[in-house]
């Protein structure tokens, strides 16, 4: 067989395999998955108040620090009214964000110690390494944890790859997400949480 052809059909197995690298097992495309550490900083949207989250493929729901969580109905369908608590500044001074959102699910959560627990899980944006990104969070008290928000396996499937060993590797762009979703401090408060 001459060279050329030889030569040719190794370009073609090369790129085939070059290819398949890029499926998944299912043979789908994966997605561009960004390294990120295992604590990051997010910005909530609409309210623009930076918080740091913690990235946790143990969890395959993401989660939120939420008080006075309050079910009800709104035009025949369930919503949920909620506290989102920010600290500001080394934990001195803490803003108080109210939310409405409608429920889009009940999650049962098996807990360590303890029987499972019954959380509602509503739809939130946020900005992460710059990109705007929407998942479903479940609410919850974090109050005695280290961080107020975490992000799970369903959201960090397509998204990221989790780099144990460090922290907050994931700023690009974080500065303008912070910029363009700052609240106007001139505004009236309860104008910042209007729903989006």
């Amino acid at each position: 067989m001459p060279l050329w052809i030889l030569m040719s059909l190794s370009c073609v197995i090369l790129s085939g395999i070059s290819e398949a690298a890029d499926l998944d097992s299912k043979g789908a495309q994966m997605k561009e998955q960004t390294v990120m550490g295992w604590i990051e900083r997010a910005v909530l949207i609409p309210w623009g108040v930076e918080v740091k989250v913690k990235l946790d493929s143990g969890a395959k729901t993401s989660s939120l620090h939420a008080e006075s969580i309050e079910r009800f109905e709104k035009e025949g369908k369930a919503w949920v009214r909620f506290i989102i608590p920010i600290e500001e500044e080394e934990g001195e001074k803490v803003k108080q964000i109210p939310v409405e959102r409608p429920l889009i699910r009940n999650v049962k959560i098996k807990r360590h110690h303890g029987n499972s627990q019954r959380r509602p899980v509503v739809s939130l944006k946020f900005c992460l390494n710059g990109k705007i990104h929407e998942t479903q969070f479940s609410l919850v008290d974090r109050s005695q944890l280290n961080y107020p928000v975490l992000l799970g396996r369903r959201f960090l499937k397509n998204v990221a790859i989790i780099d144990p060993s460090k922290t907050f590797l994931a700023n690009e762009g974080q500065d303008a997400c912070l910029l363009k979703y700052a609240p106007d401090k001139t505004s009236d408060k309860k104008a910042q949480t209007l729903q989006d």
